[in-house]
């Protein structure tokens, strides 16, 4: 009847607008989204260019208004305090001012916050097309993997180590890494410099079947499954080609789900076994689904 429908609309609103309360006013004085880092000794409050620009890529996709657009603003400031000074267009987890002191290794600039943090800056018009353009080829395309490297069956030339340091002796080539990496690209006009990034990604699945602990091998450092699902429905929406085919293979795997919720891990660290969540991450993507 009009009066249950209107019951629920009414419910439905009061939901987002609590979602939105939750997430525009959980950002930091300094323009950062909150997370949450799992220590060995315990949970510490943590900001990070990783959440912070997850949650921008969803805040920029809404329909916009004046909140959203000083919350955007705020985040993007954020951000660029996330870029190398001496390498323009390579951004790290933290800023260079900015690693909390129980992070103990110095974080260089990685192939995800860089494709993250540049997708939302040319997402918001603070970087033009021509300028991400022209900072991917100054910082991603030279860590390009030419040739199928040595190692998983899955692996397949085209794809990006995770660390754009050259000097690092472990540098592991992640799944869901690439497929963000794929997403900036597509987004800018440079698809074909993530030619392989798929391939890699339908054979991981295929490989991985049913077994959890084989998908997570090939996401050293998305502990949960879902998070690659949050990936390909990000390029799906960009329009990356077949990104909905395999979007619906992994969804047909029982398991890919089981860690959506709001303290489920959203990336960790293989060196200091520190894991993050972020239930802002969580609201703001409640938001997204419930607009």
């Amino acid at each position: 009847c009009a009066l249950g429908r209107s019951r629920a609309s009414g419910d439905a609103r009061a939901v987002i607008a609590e979602l939105r309360s939750t997430v525009l006013n959980s950002q930091m004085p300094s323009g950062a989204f909150p997370s949450v880092a799992h220590l060995p000794g315990g949970p510490v409050a943590d900001e990070n260019a990783f959440v912070t620009a997850l949650v921008l890529d969803r805040l920029i996709r809404l329909e916009p208004d004046a909140g959203i657009a000083v919350a955007v603003r705020r985040g993007v400031e954020y951000l660029l305090r996330c870029e190398n000074p001496g390498a323009p267009g390579a951004f790290s987890f933290y800023p260079p001012d900015g690693h909390p002191h129980w992070m103990e290794e110095f974080l260089p600039p990685d192939a995800d916050d860089t494709a993250l943090c540049l997708l939302v800056l040319f997402r918001s018009g603070t970087r033009s097309r021509e300028q991400s353009q022209r900072q991917f080829l100054q910082t991603l395309d030279r860590y390009r993997i030419r040739r199928r490297p040595r190692g998983a069956d899955w692996f397949c030339p085209g794809v990006y180590p995770t660390w754009l340091d050259s000097k690092r002796m472990m540098n592991p080539i992640d799944l869901c890494v690439n497929v963000n990496v794929l997403t900036f690209l597509h987004t800018i006009g440079l698809g074909f410099a993530g030619r392989g990034i798929l391939e890699m990604a339908a054979a991981a699945i295929d490989w991985a079947g049913d077994q959890p602990a084989r998908l997570a091998s090939a996401m050293p450092y998305y502990p949960g499954p879902v998070e690659l699902k949050y990936a390909l429905e990000r390029a799906n929406e960009a329009g990356v080609p077949g990104a909905d085919v395999l979007l619906e293979r992994l969804r047909s795997i029982p398991y890919h789900a089981a860690s959506d919720e709001e303290n489920a891990p959203v990336c960790s660290s293989l060196g200091a076994g520190v894991v993050w969540s972020s239930p802002v991450l969580f609201a703001a993507r409640a938001w997204a689904r419930s607009s």
